[in-house]
């Protein structure tokens, strides 16, 4: 509320793109589908955050459920873009342990897009109801175009390279 961290801009601004969401070919690389799928968490964060600081104002910051819903958005999705960092700059340098990395990256982007977008609506629900709450989930669902893959091969994949080499890898990369 501060200003230092423009969220009425950013929920502007992505309001805007809701007619025109940015799509998968926009990003490069080996962890593309990735990358995009964190663009669009936070497209449908700062669309609902915009709407919460536009609804409640000064009354924002005392309201902990909804400061909760927004903390664990961003949280998720800092984590998911550290997490493609990490993995790209490991498979951009043939690490040995490259495409595990790439495979649990996959898998936590695979599971935390879904947390972000569940967050996202149900911030939209708490600050909005009826027609307004009908409009703002159609935002969200505006930038919902990640598809999910399965959690379950990812794992087995994991699991199955995991026991292949008979150790875990805890290192630094």
């Amino acid at each position: 509320m501060k200003g230092e961290l423009p969220l009425m801009q950013f929920g502007q601004q992505v309001a805007k793109e809701i007619s025109n969401p940015i799509k998968a070919e926009t990003f490069t690389g080996p962890l593309a589908r990735l990358k995009h799928g964190v663009e669009l968490s936070k497209r449908q964060c700062m669309l609902a955050a915009g709407l919460a600081v536009q609804v409640l104002g000064q009354k924002l910051i005392d309201n902990q459920e909804v400061m909760a819903r927004m903390s664990n958005m961003l949280m998720e999705i800092y984590a998911m873009e550290s997490a493609i960092v990490r993995a790209e700059r490991m498979v951009e340098s043939s690490h040995r342990w490259a495409q595990i990395a790439r495979d649990m990256t996959e898998l936590y982007v695979n599971e935390s897009w879904h947390k972000v977008h569940g967050d996202a609506r149900m911030l939209c629900a708490d600050v909005v109801e009826g027609e307004a709450l009908r409009h703002a989930l159609a935002g969200v669902k505006a930038f919902t175009e990640f598809h999910p893959t399965s959690s379950a091969r990812l794992r087995g994949r994991i699991a199955s390279e995991l026991i292949q080499r008979g150790i875990y890898p805890i290192e630094v990369a």
